[in-house]
């Protein structure tokens, strides 16, 4: 006896799209182009062919975020220190650290210290306003920074406050600056002046 079986061609085709999809499903990712970078979000577009796929997200993330922080705290402290003039005693207060923490992390190359996680919410915070203050001084006001007050605040005291205010911060730089202007004005005036009474003495 002899067993038969009859499959209708419906069904074949049947079995055949259901393969394609199935093998369509497991496509290697490698079409797609790969991207590398610091941190990306890919969106995939699954479309291939006449045939759909999940859609895909995915991240990456930094290799070594780390260490991206504590260079970023050792490059914003020379950024103040630069800006302001100021010795590492004053730069310290304004980091909310001691004198020889600054002094480490701007001698040490290599990463072997841990950066405190207020310190580095306050770095980044600093860093935005030290743009800003790049906007508004010409030069560094060096002592100035200490000694020219508003209302018994100097830009120092602003700056070495627990709560930053920005605004607050931004508008005492503009009136300092002003005043920087003013002085530089007056001694140029000044030299002017000795260098007339130089030129007119013997005559």
């Amino acid at each position: 006896m002899y067993w038969t079986t009859t499959t209708t061609p419906k069904i074949h085709a049947a079995i055949i799209v259901a393969g394609a999809m199935a093998f369509n499903t497991c496509i290697a990712t490698d079409e797609f182009p790969v991207f590398d970078s610091d941190e990306v979000t890919l969106e995939v577009n699954n479309l291939h062919g006449a045939i759909w796929r999940s859609t895909n997200a995915f991240t990456k993330q930094p290799a070594d975020k780390k260490a991206q922080e504590v260079i970023g705290v050792s490059d914003v402290i020379k950024v103040v220190k630069v800006a302001l003039g100021l010795p590492n005693k004053d730069v310290a207060q304004i980091f909310g650290v001691t004198r020889q923490t600054v002094h480490n992390y701007m001698k040490q190359s290599s990463i072997n210290h841990a950066v405190n996680a207020d310190t580095l919410e306050r770095t980044q915070f600093l860093n935005e306003i030290f743009q800003k203050l790049s906007t508004i001084f010409e030069k560094s006001p060096g002592a100035m920074a200490k000694n020219f007050t508003i209302q018994g605040e100097s830009l120092l005291n602003l700056l070495s406050k627990s709560d930053l205010n920005i605004d607050q911060i931004s508008s005492f730089a503009y009136q300092l600056s002003k005043r920087m202007a003013e002085n530089n004005l007056s001694s140029n005036a000044m030299d002017s002046d000795v260098t007339l009474a130089e030129l007119t003495r013997h005559t």
